[in-house]
């Protein structure tokens, strides 16, 4: 499965700001529903996407937090990126889907600002009591 990533042109804006802390804010991670399309000139909150997120399977509104933050610089390949633990989630009483990617938002800026979106390709359907792990979350400033 071939995974795109798209950043918020309104987090590049913040991130030159310095409204952007990635050492302190809380990043939270959402589910996206099949018919979701990410605009990187317009989503730039949370509340003016969040009525897209997955809805079934025990889903809860606003995501996961991201944990584990570590911010690294790497001079080898002149890059700085930020990673975080695999968040998960596990469907229950029903199937939780179909999801076309993730969003990720700063949850400690003002308006909940979307970081950008990673989309999977294709729709994901996770079975009642199966696990969905989204592995490697790395956002990568080369």
């Amino acid at each position: 499965m071939a995974i795109i990533t798209t950043l918020s042109n309104y987090f590049k804006l913040l991130l030159m700001q310095k409204e952007i802390d990635f050492d302190n804010d809380n990043f939270r991670m959402i589910l996206m529903s099949g018919e979701f399309s990410f605009d990187p000139d317009t989503d730039y909150y949370y509340n003016s996407i969040s009525g897209e997120e997955v809805e079934n399977g025990g889903y809860v509104a606003t995501g996961q937090l991201l944990a584990g933050g570590v911010l690294a610089q790497d001079n080898d390949n002149n890059k700085v990126t930020m990673s975080w633990d695999d968040p998960s989630w596990t469907a229950s009483g029903e199937t939780m889907g179909p999801c076309r990617g993730v969003v990720i938002y700063d949850d400690s800026v003002t308006n909940d600002p979307t970081v950008g979106f990673a989309d999977f390709g294709s729709d994901v359907s996770v079975n009642a009591s199966s696990v969905l792990q989204i592995q490697n979350v790395v956002l990568d400033l080369s």
